[in-house]
């Protein structure tokens, strides 16, 4: 009990792959009004937010402690 959770790199590293997709993807749609996924935008952009800040909390900072 009392431990501290460490941030996961493996995890900080997928979460930012998934945001980088997302963030492609989001392009994607917003270039073409007609895209066939442009209703479900917003929901790709709260996905997109959501790995971002997953991948922040979960990156070692430095200074951190050991």
């Amino acid at each position: 009990m009392g431990r501290s959770q460490q941030p996961s790199e493996h995890l900080a590293q997928t979460e930012q792959e998934r945001a980088d997709n997302l963030a492609d993807y989001i392009d994607q749609i917003q270039s073409r009004p007609d895209h066939p996924s442009a209703g479900s935008l917003p929901h790709y952009q709260a996905a997109y937010r959501n790995a971002s800040s997953l991948a922040a909390q979960n990156t070692a900072q430095p200074g951190g402690r050991s």
